[in-house]
């Protein structure tokens, strides 16, 4: 629940789903995973989540599928659009409450 004078912070994460055994699938690129310590096949996923620090809901707010060979975008262009949406959401609601961000 949206509380506006609770503490909050932006969760700024990205992750790979791991597609070992889909060798055609679009999307698919060899990338690195810190789970795996190794570059494994799979889609990237760069997300964007608001976190509330009083009653640790958490609710996603956006997400972008990193495919840099379809649109060009590495995964800090994606989370600074993302960042730069959020903000102008914010500014639209004129939300009173303080938070930040936290990769």
């Amino acid at each position: 629940m949206y509380r506006k004078k609770s503490p909050w912070v932006l969760i700024a994460d990205d992750t790979l789903i791991a597609k070992t055994r889909s060798k055609k699938i679009e999307m698919v690129h060899y990338q690195y995973s810190g789970n795996e310590h190794d570059v494994i096949a799979g889609i990237g996923l760069v997300n964007l989540r608001w976190h509330n620090l009083t009653t640790v809901d958490s609710i996603p707010i956006d997400y972008r599928i990193y495919d840099k060979d379809s649109d060009g975008k590495t995964k800090n262009t994606h989370f600074s659009e993302m960042l730069a949406l959020a903000k102008k959401k914010r500014d639209h609601t004129r939300s009173g409450s303080d938070g930040c961000l936290v990769f």
